[in-house]
């Protein structure tokens, strides 16, 4: 049997995957939730086949929550669920390190096939929505950040991030990543700065990183800068 959880915002849509799904024998749905949470807490329990998220349901931390998802359960692979062919929304799947990226207008014979692909150890983008995406992807990492301290950089090697990194710990690594200052994180968060140095100390010790450059290049490298973190 192929598991599968489905994690999508709308019940109506929800109710249109499970009844396509099951008209295949060999699937079997193990659970659904209406976000990124949902989807942690579903395949940490269940441990799936697969994960068909819709990321571009107004959701938060996607990019974190799909690295997460492949942290908690290495066997469950991702497929991602899109109506939108936005350049910046492709990118942010395909640095996510998802196995599938789907439109939401795919043919039901196409969508089953797809996930048959990604059940047997396959990729499947299309290449409409790669080339769409090529050149942002080449541009965002010609922008690499140059850091010269071969430590920092060997220090921030990729690693599961911890299970007990809070919801704002996550959003504030990701803004890291991005060259957000504290400044401008507490901002952007209406919080005080003191309360985000707070939030960044707790960050270093949970992930045993340093200082707060190693978490740059670290969130950079996992792909993490590219979230939808608002």
């Amino acid at each position: 049997m192929i598991r599968i959880v489905i994690i999508e915002e709308h019940k109506p849509d929800i109710k249109s995957l499970k009844s396509l799904l099951h008209t295949q024998k060999d699937f079997e749905i193990v659970g659904t939730g209406k976000d990124g949470y949902d989807a942690l807490i579903l395949v940490e329990k269940e441990k799936p086949d697969i994960a068909l998220l819709n990321t571009f349901s107004p959701m938060q931390d996607w990019g974190a929550a799909i690295y997460l998802i492949k942290s908690k359960s290495s066997k469950t692979s991702v497929i991602v669920l899109s109506a939108t062919h936005e350049e910046e929304s492709i990118l942010k799947v395909i640095c996510s390190g998802v196995s599938g990226f789907l439109s939401t207008n795919t043919s039901p014979e196409l969508f089953i096939a797809g996930i048959r692909t990604v059940y047997n150890g396959g990729s499947l983008i299309s290449a409409e929505l790669f080339a769409k995406a090529y050149t942002r992807f080449r541009d965002t990492h010609a922008k690499r950040p140059k850091l010269n301290d071969p430590e920092n950089h060997r220090q921030a090697e990729k690693r599961p991030l911890p299970d007990n990194l809070t919801r704002i710990e996550l959003r504030v690594i990701i803004y890291i990543g991005r060259g957000f200052s504290n400044r401008e994180i507490a901002d952007i968060f209406n919080l005080k700065e003191g309360t985000i140095r707070n939030h960044i100390t707790s960050i270093l010790q949970k992930t045993g990183f340093r200082n707060r450059t190693q978490v740059a290049i670290y969130a950079f490298n996992i792909g993490l800068m590219d979230a939808n973190s608002r």
